[in-house]
Order: structure tokens, then sequence, then C-alpha cells
């Protein structure tokens, strides 16, 4: 296997950050809040800005990125302690390899400097997604039945959140 990085993607690599993630739309639409049919339709500048909002982590196997994580941090001042993470993918040739454990453990020592807590949200069904999360400390908090719609199906999603402030 080639050398592995991991890095805060830039407005520069908004290209990059585009395809990855209409790819991820189209192939496991289920897992995204987002849809490939409204995404597309960003412009280049709306694709630019997202990277500046949000904090997307990138994994690249050798130069190709091959998989991404995002935070968004909220601006209230009573849920500054907080952080979602978001748009979590690796490509389908690289999963089980490892990466998406080495990706979210840099996003937990990242976000750890910034908020408290860490949420996220699993598809029901989706054990290995289930499984990473909890082999890196999250605890399930609910579930929220109904939670995405695809085309006539509904999802529901397992609500979880990982403290980052105990030992």
């Amino acid at each position: 296997m080639s050398e592995i990085k991991i890095r805060l993607l830039t407005s520069e690599d908004w290209g990059i950050w585009k395809s990855i993630r209409l790819e991820m739309l189209k192939q496991v639409p289920e897992a995204f809040g987002s849809s490939f049919e409204d995404e597309v339709l960003r412009s280049d500048t709306d694709w630019q800005d997202s990277l500046k909002k949000s904090d997307i982590f990138g994994v690249f196997q050798g130069g190709d990125l091959v998989g991404t994580a995002g935070i968004f941090y909220h601006q209230q001042t009573k849920l500054q302690h907080k952080a979602g993470l978001f748009a979590v993918y690796i490509q389908s040739q690289y999963r089980g390899s490892g990466l998406a454990g080495k990706l979210i453990a840099t996003i937990i020592e990242d976000v750890k400097t910034k908020a408290l807590q860490l949420y996220c949200a699993v598809v029901v069904g989706n054990t290995s997604a289930l499984k990473l999360y909890q082999h890196h400390g999250f605890v399930q908090i609910g579930i929220e039945p109904r939670a995405l719609k695809v085309g006539d199906k509904f999802y529901d999603e397992i609500l979880m959140v990982r403290a980052l402030d105990e030992k």
C-alpha cells in the first residue's frame, strides 16, 4: 500500500472534494442527509465555500483522495461545546483497510482542541460504521425514526455521541 496521508482540505481542493462528495451521494444515498440531485447543482463557488465553513478532512492514498470526513461547529454560544461528524466516506476498494479508523482517530484528536462532544448519526443496518464509531468511544443515545427518505423508502438513524473531555 502506498503512503497514506490525512489532511484538512482547503478551498483549493474544491474539485476533488466535489468529485468524491458526488460519488458518495450516488454510491450510498441512504448514508447521507444531502442528495446527489441537490448537490450536483451547486456552483463552484459553493463548493469552495463549503471547505471554508466546515473542516473537511481527506484521506489520500498515494496522491488520490480516497475518503473524507467533515466536522461542523456550532456558532451559537450555548452549542459551541458540540461538534458534528458528517460526510464520512471511504471508497469501496479501500474499505476494511483501516483507513476509516485512522481518519476518525485523527478527527477526534483535532476536535478535542475545539469542542467537548462529538455527535454523529448512523443509518440502522450499517453495522460496519456502527462498530467503527463504537470502537472510537461513541455511544448510542437514541434512534431517530424515518430520519432520511430516499425515494419512497425511509431510513432510521442511530444517534451517537463521544465525550472528548473525559479520559
